[in-house]
């Protein structure tokens, strides 16, 4: 009997609708459009399942019931208007155990269910060692005076003065790249490319992944992640004894050389931190380091490794010092984002550190600020959820990290693109979506807004000064640049809506057009003086089926009159420039965009009278893996993990190639 009536309310249960709104709004945000389809309509009844015994099935329900409750009640918490609430900057361990262990599920099933069945079910776990690689990348753009040598491309970036990582750099005297797990310095000298060295990374045999570089002034720094299990294991395998005194899991490093010999390039240090590589930044001879910590099961009292990242560095390894530590009012995830500091002349130890419990997935930094975007999920009255970002502004001074402010805007950022100070203004644009829950009856139901696009801007103190909201229902954003006074972003869902908005007065903004174009670009960039370019894709006007790829170049010079001055349709589905800004080249003194889209490496020219025009397609010859442009006076090259191919910029001829 007990069997039949299981089976039967087996058949009737459903999903939760609500959290599967939740789901698919989650989903969207992330630009994981497949994946939120799968959460849009509730899968049907549950299949009848074999039967198990009365006391199993009991706890297996209660669990499902005490882990739904857990979630539930995790999603939500109440807002807090921008530039309100306090951030404690300093707590003492006591304070941070509290408010790790305030995070973790009110309920131990695993605990309880032990204690009720003894050693018949245990609780078990699961370590976090999803693969980090980063933003792999290597664009470039504009030139760059080599000591003594000729013009070279450079890495392209967001903020002038503040470098970006990348897989290839080059100095204009060699090119660096990682390939196979290993750094590879080449020489290029026109079509002859000699290799100078070929460098085993330290810890390659721990799995430790090389990820992306940096090239400064006779030095160059490599940052790895990767998974430590064994302590002094870990620590003789890495070549830095510190990871021995903290606790397994996933770390990010940085390995300093000194290049100023490139046949023998020599190791100078090695600084680690705990967490995935998240992002990274070079301002004059100071590295900061940021990485997204994932807290173990459970924060034990008394064990400050259990809720508290480490640092290590070759010669010890500790736990970051709770003046570090910053607890936002109301953390929602349980992790870190740990952010520290490394003078690249002078790498043996730390400059300084900071972390913030929550974390954040979005970064922006100048010479003098990081500004770190933290989501998370709030309810407010009747039944309203959705998102806003905490914004916490660091100042950096001589490698210092400095907690200045904390704010909350409405609503989710893009990427880095949607954040930027200018003139001690800070200005983000966000999409604001969610939606209401209503109780009745018993059922859950939800019934998600329409999306809008909001800028806002701030003040040094993170206080609101100005703002646009409600922009583009039912649209979110797609990409961001501010150029000066003028910030300019485009939304989409069946057109392109690229909206200029006067920045002048920062506490009365004012959008001066909004120039709507079929399909959207993923990429902006100011090419020259009243152009702005485009990297993006074509759409269907009337469905909004997205298609291949397309270039648009905007005549931006009256923004309040911004134009399509031409656009080109590609035969390409795809380019990681789509995700990665330093995948693409643009140089206009050059007259260069240079991109790679399926498994070949475009080059095209834009004049005001031809538009844009093919300059070369070059094949990729070496799988095209990570495939990046770049040139060294006269020669450009194609780089792949693999190999190098050196043309002429004159005629685009092959001069040479290395296989790597």
């Amino acid at each position: 009997m007990f069997e039949d009536a299981y089976r039967r309310y087996n058949e009737e249960i459903r999903p939760d609708e609500a959290l599967l709104r939740h789901l698919e709004v989650k989903m969207r945000q992330a630009g994981e459009e497949k994946e939120a389809e799968k959460w849009k309509t509730p899968p049907k009844a549950r299949r009848p399942r074999r039967w198990v015994k009365p006391a199993v099935a009991a706890a297996a329900c209660l669990a499902v019931l005490v882990s739904a409750a857990a979630v539930y009640d995790g999603l939500h918490a109440a807002p807090r208007a921008a530039g309100t609430g306090e951030v404690v900057d300093g707590a003492d361990y006591g304070q941070i155990y509290q408010a790790v262990k305030a995070l973790e599920p009110r309920f131990d099933f695993g605990e309880w269910l032990s204690g009720l069945f003894g050693s018949f079910l245990t609780k078990g776990g699961t370590n976090e060692t999803g693969d980090s690689m980063g933003a792999l990348s290597s664009g470039a753009s504009g030139d760059a005076a080599g000591a003594d040598g000729p013009a070279y491309s450079e890495t392209n970036t967001q903020v002038e003065g503040v470098d970006e990582a990348d897989v290839t750099k080059t100095d204009g005297r060699c090119i660096y790249t990682l390939s196979g797990g290993r750094l590879h310095i080449v020489r290029a000298d026109g079509g002859t490319l000699e290799p100078e060295a070929e460098v085993v990374l330290p810890g390659g045999g721990s799995g430790m992944r090389a990820l992306e570089l940096y090239v400064k002034g006779g030095r160059l720094v490599v940052m790895q992640s990767g998974w430590l299990s064994g302590n002094e294991r870990n620590a003789a395998q890495t070549g830095a004894a510190g990871a021995a005194g903290c606790p397994e899991g996933w770390y990010t490093q940085a390995a300093v050389y000194d290049i100023a010999d490139p046949e023998n390039p020599a190791l100078l240090g090695v600084l680690g931190q705990a967490g995935e590589y998240l992002s990274s930044r070079l301002a004059g001879d100071t590295l900061y380091l940021v990485t997204t910590y994932r807290l173990p099961d459970k924060a034990k009292k008394g064990e400050k490794e259990t809720y508290v990242p480490c640092l290590y560095t070759q010669e010890s390894g500790a736990v970051m010092a709770a003046a570090d530590v910053c607890i936002p009012p109301e953390p929602s995830e349980r992790q870190y984002t740990v952010a520290a500091s490394v003078d690249i002349r002078r790498p043996q130890e730390h400059l300084a550190s900071k972390t913030v419990l929550g974390g954040g997935d979005s970064l922006y930094a100048n010479t003098e600020t990081l500004l770190l975007a933290v989501p998370r999920s709030v309810k407010g009255e009747e039944g309203r959820t959705g998102t806003v970002t905490d914004l916490l502004r660091f100042s950096l001074e001589e490698g210092d990290i400095t907690l200045a402010a904390s704010g909350t805007v409405p609503g989710t950022l893009l990427n880095q693109f949607s954040m930027d100070e200018y003139k001690g203004v800070f200005r983000v644009v966000t999409t604001l979506s969610g939606g209401t829950e209503t109780i009745g009856d018993g059922v859950v139901s939800y019934e998600p807004w329409e999306t809008v696009n909001c800028l806002y801007t701030l003040d040094g103190e993170m206080r609101l000064l100005g703002k646009v909201e409600g922009l583009a229902k039912g649209e979110q954003v797609y990409s961001v640049r501010f150029c000066g006074d003028i910030g300019y972003f485009v939304t989409f869902r069946q057109i392109d809506p690229l909206f200029a908005v006067d920045l002048t007065d920062p506490a009365s903004p004012k959008v001066l057009s909004a120039l709507k174009i079929p399909g959207f670009s993923e990429y902006l960039h100011p090419y020259a003086p009243g152009l702005l370019f485009g990297f993006g894709r074509q759409a269907d006007p009337y469905t909004g089926e997205v298609r291949g790829l397309k270039l648009s170049m905007f005549d931006v010079s009256d923004p309040a009159d911004v134009t399509e001055a031409y656009t080109l349709p590609l035969d390409a589905g795809w380019s990681e420039v789509s995700d990665n800004h330093k995948a693409i080249l643009i140089d206009a003194g050059r007259n260069l965009i240079g991109f790679p889209a399926d498994f070949r490496y475009f080059l095209y020219g834009y004049s005001p009278e031809r538009g844009f025009y093919l300059r070369a397609e070059l094949p990729l010859n070496f799988g095209g893996a990570y495939a990046r442009g770049l040139y060294i006076g006269e020669t450009f090259y194609t780089v792949e993990e693999g190999g190098i191919c050196a043309y002429s910029l004159l005629d685009f001829q092959m001069v040479g190639s290395l296989a790597l």
